[in-house]
């Protein structure tokens, strides 16, 4: 008599379990990504964790990090494994930034690009203004699979660009 136990792991809502690590997804404002937060974590045996960021540091989207030996308990040692976080950063809605904060923005933060009416006027005479927009590559890999599309005016593309190579 040989005693057979099956245990079958159920999903945690908060928790998803590697071996001995937690993985936790996390989502922060741009604000805390770039200034820091404090994060409340519930703990599968209810303790409260206060989880910070090395001050200073930067969390960029899709970065991991880990909360060391909180994860769960190594079999026959004292030991545990670690909590791994990876933060989601949401941007804010789009047009909920007025001009002001804009232009603050612009001033604080590094990288920022200069306006064009601050480039010298033979940049600006040669500039031409484009808008960039979202982009599905999935949809332009579909367009560029068909035998044949039409554009805005309804003229057959690729009819056009055969004919100009010949």
């Amino acid at each position: 008599g040989d005693i057979n136990v099956v245990l079958n792991q159920l999903p945690h809502k908060t928790f998803r379990r590697e071996g001995d690590d937690l993985y936790m997804d996390v989502q922060i404002s741009l604000g805390e990504a770039l200034c820091g937060f404090e994060l409340a974590v519930v703990h599968l045996d209810n303790r409260i964790l206060c989880v910070q960021p090395v001050r200073g540091v930067v969390t960029r989207p899709g970065s991991i990090k880990a909360v060391l030996e909180e994860g769960m308990p190594i079999r026959r040692q004292t030991a545990r494994g670690n909590l791994i976080l990876r933060f989601d950063v949401v941007f804010p809605p789009d047009n909920s930034i007025g001009e002001w904060e804009r232009e603050k923005l612009s001033r604080i933060l590094p990288g920022t690009r200069p306006a064009l009416g601050k480039r010298s006027r033979e940049e600006q005479d040669f500039a031409e203004t484009k808008t960039c927009v979202d982009f599905n590559e999935e949809k332009v890999g579909k367009l560029r699979t068909q035998e044949s599309y039409d554009d805005s005016d309804g003229h057959n593309v690729r009819a056009f660009q055969s004919c100009c190579h010949q």
